[in-house]
């Protein structure tokens, strides 16, 4: 009887298991890196720093690194794009920035990488904006994920440049809001053997009881 409990248990874990967890960084605790938590079966390192207001400040070269004992999926990170003061500033970039007059470009400069097993099996970018916005990732399969700065291509905007008041050309930075991650469920075949394997052991504990 405790072997079949067992195993109604071990089936019932194992398809409610796959659960939605959205990692809210306004939420989580403030200070200086680097910060690890644990939520909901994820263990999250934080390599940047956290305010309640933005969440996750992200320059180069900081890290958010997210990863769980299983494989889990990735639907959607919420960021809040900045200023990245990237565009066609020409010779008076200083008067026209003032003006609002250059020719800003948008290029993707959030990164998740994904790995599964210790090896890269993805490497997307997306572009912040500026405000609010949410990113549906769709990245799939998944033991890790490591969220970063991405800086421009500057092949591919010839002309371009990246100036700021500080001057350090740190122009890819961003606000990582929300992560919102799915674990995976065990697969039905790993459940099947488990019931079996509990069934089995049950039947051969009562058969050893009857012949005593």
């Amino acid at each position: 009887m405790r072997a079949i409990l067992a195993a109604l248990i071990l089936v019932f874990y194992s398809q409610t298991y796959a659960h939605a967890t959205t990692i809210d960084f306004r939420n989580y605790p403030t200070g200086w890196p680097p910060i690890v938590t644990q939520q909901s079966g994820f263990q999250v390192e934080v390599n940047a720093i956290v305010s309640t207001d933005v969440g996750v400040h992200l320059d180069q070269p900081d890290t958010v690194r997210i990863s769980r004992a299983g494989v889990f999926n990735v639907t959607q990170i919420v960021v809040y794009g900045i200023e990245t003061y990237f565009g066609y500033y020409g010779n008076d970039w200083f008067s026209e920035y003032e003006n609002k007059t250059f020719g800003r470009i948008d290029f993707p400069n959030v990164r998740i990488v994904g790995y599964r097993a210790g090896s890269m099996i993805a490497d997307l970018a997306y572009a912040a904006g500026l405000g609010p916005k949410s990113i549906n990732v769709g990245l799939e399969g998944v033991d890790e994920i490591r969220i970063m700065t991405k800086g421009p291509d500057y092949a591919s905007y010839p002309g371009a440049d990246c100036v700021i008041l500080t001057f350090n050309n740190d122009c890819e930075h961003f606000n990582l809001t929300e992560v919102s991650v799915e674990a995976v469920p065990l697969p039905a075949s790993l459940v099947l053997l488990g019931t079996g394997l509990f069934g089995l052991f049950g039947r051969r504990k009562i058969a050893a009881l009857a012949r005593r």
